[in-house]
């Protein structure tokens, strides 16, 4: 996790799903955190492209509140 997140005083992060076809992998997710008295509670994904090697080489992150998770880390 890194520094600049901290501190969290909770991070409940419950992985739902992953899917794989071929050089991609798609996980969808929900995530519950606090910080700085502040509560966050959100669905998102991830896909991912994984090189020859099993190496990820590019991503992309979603979630159900940007604007929400942009305000959860700002305090």
């Amino acid at each position: 996790m890194p520094a600049r997140m901290a501190p969290l005083d909770r991070w409940d992060f419950d992985l739902q799903d992953v899917m794989v076809n071929g050089d991609y992998a798609v996980t969808t997710w929900q995530l519950k955190g606090e910080r700085k008295g502040r509560t966050v509670d959100l669905r998102g994904g991830h896909i991912l492209r994984f090189d020859e090697q099993g190496h990820v080489v590019e991503g992309w992150g979603f979630t159900s509140d940007q604007d929400a998770l942009d305000e959860f880390f700002s305090a």
